[in-house]
């Protein structure tokens, strides 16, 4: 016994109560899943509306399609890092580009370890379409907020990734 008396009931169930009572961000790993998958979608459309599935492009090919337009003829190492992606995500999404005829990939002539990645004729020619599309997409995405909820929701978003994100996935 510790020679104190027990709480009163109602102080127990206020305590309960309020350790049941949701917070304000408890379903934020749902609404994160629902924009995750919407946003997928929403890309897909785009893509079939602007005739680039055709081309071979599928979500998730952007960070590694923008890394190469803005410095093309990159090792993968610094592509991944470039993109924010792992190696083994980049590996996997670049064998998809290869397939689509829109990169290349050849052995470092100065380090055979290394495999530099270009893009094609195809791919390059994708930046412009690529481009439009985007800023279609993040005129959707903001379409309802303000200039300063926008602001907020993308710092919010980039603290985020930084707290999953670590050294064990390999994109830190």
């Amino acid at each position: 016994m510790s020679g104190q008396p027990p709480p009163p009931a109602d102080a127990t169930r206020q305590e309960t109560a309020a350790a049941q009572r949701p917070g304000p961000l408890d379903d934020l790993p749902l609404l994160i899943s629902r924009l995750h998958h919407n946003v997928l979608a929403l890309v897909g459309r785009a893509l079939a509306e602007h005739g680039l599935d055709r081309q071979g492009l599928r979500p998730g090919m952007g960070m590694v399609l923008y890394a190469l337009f803005e410095n093309d003829d990159q090792i993968i190492s610094r592509l991944a890092e470039r993109a924010k992606l792992a190696n083994s995500t980049v590996t996997g999404l670049l064998d998809q580009m290869e397939k689509a005829e829109l990169i290349t990939r050849n052995r470092d002539p100065r380090d055979g370890r290394a495999v530099r990645v270009r893009l094609t004729d195809r791919g390059r020619g994708l930046e412009q379409p690529c481009t439009a599309m985007h800023r279609e997409l993040v005129e959707t995405l903001q379409a309802s907020l303000d200039p300063r909820q926008a602001r907020d929701v993308r710092e919010a978003l980039a603290l985020m990734i930084d707290s999953v994100r670590g050294p064990a996935n390999g994109t830190k």
